[in-house]
């Protein structure tokens, strides 16, 4: 998608009192008349506590808070080794950063050793932390008190790194961590060595049969150390190739082991790298869409006709958009999806193929899409047969008639922000189907 970064600085300016009494009218038709939005909105903690509490005023600000809450979620995860076992590699694959590129962490620096627990922020999630923890017995964390040392209670999650067999040590730290309820896996970071050494030897061997060879002996190794009835967490992977071997399922399983309050902040920091996490990633982005449509569509209160043509109304409703917010929202999707030009740059250098080849090789719905007021009106009136058979697809309403013109007006930009969601969802299995399968 192409931005035009001078849309972004005519933002419409926001009137307060008409989102909240907008957002109060429609939240309240929502709770007595739309079950699964009733629902959907007290699936949200803060939201319910607010209603509860405070019934509908100041709702608009919970709602804000609740587009926000990914940013000011505190995630730490502590990625624990041996100096040489690829933490920095793993530490740079979990924030899509390469090696040199700011915020990264350093790579295979001769002579530097991990002596102190070290924090790298997530780019693009400040609020996500990344620990380079030095392994146990390592200078400066003995054993004996190696829990305290690390400060174990600041962490969420452990990723027990380690390349080669595994030591006492490691075996020790997770029976440790077991008997603490922490969430740990033992992450073995240099698998594509191990397969290359395979398939160099025997030549007629294929990647796929020796990854699936080296993990059932892994596994075997695993349950050895592990008690009986124990279904050992750990994960075969390459930092070079995230959404390759066990990289994709070492996020899958992150995002589900998070507490509720913090599982959003794994969805939007992990990269679209299976089916699974693109299904993740579009559920959490279309909660979204009604609340943004809510709150910065404020004037489809006043401003839209009650009764008019399809395209009439269709003008109507988009005159009204906060362009320069809802141009922000859908970067935020292709992001999240792995689809702006800087994601799929990454994506031609190893396959060795232009962006402009990649894009038409993949015919990439979103690709053509001006991403400033005029490409998005021209965007809006194509879809008019698509928008009215979504919102026909709603079905009957028993929504009170004074609100009719609303809540057909806010369906129609929710519905549009769906199917830029939903053309963004099939690029990405596009672009992950074309790299997992080659050519």
């Amino acid at each position: 998608m192409a931005i035009d970064e001078g849309s972004a600085e005519d933002s419409t300016v926001i009137d307060e009192g008409k989102i909240e009494k907008t957002v109060e009218e429609y939240v309240d038709m929502a709770l007595t008349s739309d079950e699964d939005l009733g629902k959907e909105l007290l699936e949200d903690e803060d939201i319910k506590a607010h209603f509860l509490n405070y019934g509908l005023k100041n709702l608009h600000a919970v709602l804000q808070k609740a587009l926000e809450k990914h940013d000011r979620t505190q995630l730490s995860i502590a990625i624990i080794g041996q100096t040489g076992t690829g933490k920095s590699s793993l530490i740079n694959a979990l924030m899509d950063l390469h090696s040199g590129e700011e915020g990264a962490a350093a790579v295979g620096e001769v002579g530097e050793c991990t002596t102190n627990c070290k924090e790298y922020k997530h780019p693009k999630l400040p609020n996500l932390s990344f620990w380079d923890v030095p392994g146990v017995d390592s200078p400066k964390f003995p054993r004996m008190s190696y829990i305290e040392d690390i400060k174990v209670e600041n962490y969420d999650f452990f990723l027990l790194v380690y390349s080669g067999r595994l030591k006492d040590s490691e075996i020790w730290l997770k029976s440790e961590l077991d008997k603490l309820k922490k969430k740990c896996y033992f992450v073995y970071t240099k698998v594509d060595n191990d397969i290359l050494s395979v398939t160099r030897r025997e030549q007629n061997s294929k990647e796929e049969d020796v990854f699936m060879q080296l993990k059932s002996k892994s596994m075997n190794n695993m349950r050895k150390i592990s008690s009986p009835g124990e279904v050992p967490k750990q994960f075969l992977i390459s930092s070079l190739k995230p959404k390759s071997f066990d990289f994709p399922k070492l996020s899958e399983q992150l995002i589900d082991d998070a507490p509720d309050v913090k599982k959003l902040v794994l969805i939007y920091s992990v990269g679209a790298n299976s089916k699974k996490i693109i299904e993740e990633k579009a559920k959490a982005l279309r909660k979204r869409c009604w609340p943004v449509v809510l709150l910065r569509a404020f004037k489809l209160l006043t401003q839209v006709p009650a009764e008019s043509k399809l395209l009439k109304l269709l003008d109507a409703v988009f005159d009204c958009l906060d362009i320069a917010y809802i141009i922000r929202e859908i970067t935020f999707y292709q992001e999240q999806f792995g689809l702006t030009d800087d994601n799929l740059e990454k994506i031609t250098e190893f396959k060795q193929v232009s962006l402009s080849d990649l894009k038409s090789k993949l015919q990439l719905k979103t690709n053509s899409i001006q991403l400033n007021g005029d490409g998005l009106k021209a965007l809006f009136h194509n879809s008019e047969a698509y928008l009215k058979q979504k919102v026909a697809q709603l079905g009957p309403t028993s929504f009170i008639e004074s609100l009719v013109r609303i809540t057909e007006s806010h369906k129609f930009a929710e519905c549009f922000l769906e199917m830029i969601l939903d053309n963004m969802k099939e690029d990405a299995l596009k672009v992950l189907e074309f790299i997992t399968k080659g050519n």
